[in-house]
């Protein structure tokens, strides 16, 4: 491969080489709430350089006529835009699981509609990494609208479960697990922003459904890593 080296506004190396072109399902669950479910899909239609990719809309029981009317537009416009009804009660791994059974792409990539693209190159560079050999699942570098680190991967353990390493601190700050704008291997990342291949993900049996709302993405990466893939950031 073809790998660049340069250096970041942060005094930190990055190396970045081509990604292998292969198709990428991108499953949202959502209900109502245009205001967010607008901006992630309009966010990620605009600013999104990767090419090769196609959205799952996993809708459970939306009912605002905004909502609806808001499918029916973007659904005549972009044809990579595909709506699945998910009528049962609410649970993030059940309509994840409904999601990644129809999807097309080599990789599938889990998404929240509360998230917004502000990075065009987001999509690739989660496809170099997850793409590298040993690698099950990546995630994202999420921020709070102020700016301060949401999310750089997950430690299990930390406050007696599991959470964010470097959570609402600024991304080039050190700490124990070292900055947080360097590709790592972690425990877990969030379902927010996560990254499989296909063949991993239903060779692991996809997320387990009797975790309903938490800890289904902290799971389904421990399976993972016992599987003997990796998970990175």
């Amino acid at each position: 491969r073809d790998i660049q080296v340069q250096p970041g506004d942060d005094g930190v190396l990055k190396s970045t080489w081509a990604a292998q072109a292969e198709k990428v399902s991108i499953i949202i669950p959502t209900r109502d709430n245009l205001v967010f479910l607008r901006r992630c899909v309009e966010t990620l239609l605009e600013k999104t350089d990767y090419p090769d990719y196609e959205i799952i809309l996993v809708d459970n029981h939306s009912t605002s006529e905004d909502v609806l009317g808001y499918y029916t537009e973007i659904l005549a416009r972009h044809p990579n835009i595909h709506l699945i009804s998910y009528d049962q009660a609410f649970n993030f791994s059940a309509a994840c699981n409904l999601g990644a059974s129809s999807a097309q792409g080599n990789l599938l990539l889990f998404l929240n509609n509360d998230i917004e693209i502000i990075e065009p190159g987001w999509l690739e560079e989660m496809v170099r990494v997850v793409q590298l050999p040993g690698v099950g699942i990546t995630g994202a570098r999420l921020f709070y609208p102020d700016g301060r680190l949401q999310h750089a991967g997950i430690v299990v353990g930390m406050t007696g479960h599991a959470n964010h390493v470097g959570i609402k601190g600024k991304v080039w700050r050190n700490s124990p697990y070292g900055p947080a704008n360097v590709r790592r291997n972690c425990s877990a990342v969030t379902g927010a922003c996560m990254l499989i291949r296909t063949d991993t993900f239903r060779a692991i049996q996809g997320f387990k459904e009797d975790y309903h709302l938490v800890f289904n993405d902290v799971e389904i990466c421990l399976r993972t890593i016992r599987a003997g893939w990796r998970v990175v950031i």
